[in-house]
């Protein structure tokens, strides 16, 4: 007889609950990734900057001038379920110049930065803060309000590394934006536990 043609009460299994082998394991959560608060970033770019008069330099006005800019920072962040990041960072800008009748100087700086990160858009992030640029020269030192986007080049890695662009605008001569600037770009990377 065909399992339709059996009534139910004459269904019977030779087969106990005790005989089946156990059900398999559930799979092994993937280890969680810890987001660390250490970043680095490593950065080419240049300024411009209306700078003081020097007579040691026979500068004997202010003069706007360019110049390349390598620079290094090192960040502490925290970032919230929201997707927004509180960072603060300190860095410098090595100067680099091939004539040799012009200023030559590097700088230090400290910053603030607030981000929002868009997981949907590659993790794209843009921020802004607030900068005080030239630590260690008094007749160069300002304030700056800087801009930041970075996108994310490795999804589901450890450590997520940023394509990163900045730029920031010297306020100690706010009404030159032409000629009082600096911008760079490079990468940014997150040290994951």
């Amino acid at each position: 007889k065909t399992a339709y043609e059996i009534p139910k009460r004459d269904w019977s299994s030779d087969v106990c609950s005790s005989d089946l082998p156990p059900p398999p394991p559930p799979p092994a959560p993937a280890p969680k990734v810890t987001p660390s608060h250490l970043f680095v970033d490593a950065l080419l770019g240049g300024e411009r900057r209306v700078r003081p008069a020097n007579f040691t330099e026979d500068k004997f006005t202010e003069y706007s001038q360019g110049a390349g800019l390598v620079g290094f920072k090192l960040g502490v962040a925290q970032k919230f379920d929201n997707n927004w990041e509180v960072a603060g960072t300190i860095g410098t800008g090595i100067m680099f110049n091939i004539p040799t009748d012009v200023v030559n100087e590097s700088t230090v700086f400290v910053e603030g930065e607030v981000n929002k990160y868009f997981p949907a858009w590659r993790n794209l992030f843009v921020g802004s803060g607030a900068s005080w640029w030239d630590l260690t020269r008094d007749r160069t030192r300002t304030f700056a309000w800087p801009l930041r986007f970075g996108v994310q080049l490795n999804h589901n890695a450890k450590h997520p590394i940023f394509a990163l662009g900045e730029g920031r605008w010297y306020l100690d001569h706010a009404t030159h934006l032409g000629t009082h600037y600096q911008a760079w770009g490079g990468v940014r990377i997150h040290f994951n536990n």
